[in-house]
């Protein structure tokens, strides 16, 4: 009787950490998913973008920004800073729209 007493409590340690694992797992990556979404909506509520910001905004990768930048995506230099107007990046996305 002793020993089922002890299997019993060894496995409720055992479920009850293997549940805290998985608790911690599903909070950190609803962490990740909450915070990517509050920069996405931060980037779209700005006008103004460095490349970063513009590379969220249109859910792209910085190696694909820089394609669109080579096919003539337009940008603001001043003074050494480098940002992206919002309604440009829309138009861009707008005149290489196609139907495939």
């Amino acid at each position: 009787m002793d020993k089922l007493k002890t299997l019993r409590h060894d496995n409720t340690e055992e479920l009850a950490d293997k549940l805290g694992e998985e608790l911690l797992a599903y909070l950190n990556s609803s962490l990740k998913t909450q915070a990517h979404q509050l920069a996405v909506k931060i980037a779209r509520s700005q006008r103004y973008m460095n490349k970063a910001e513009a590379c969220k905004y249109c859910g792209i990768t910085n190696n694909t920004f820089d394609k669109w930048l080579a096919l003539g995506l337009q940008r603001i230099h001043i003074d050494g800073i480098i940002r992206f107007d919002k309604q440009d990046l829309d138009s861009f996305m707008k005149e290489h729209k196609r139907i495939i």
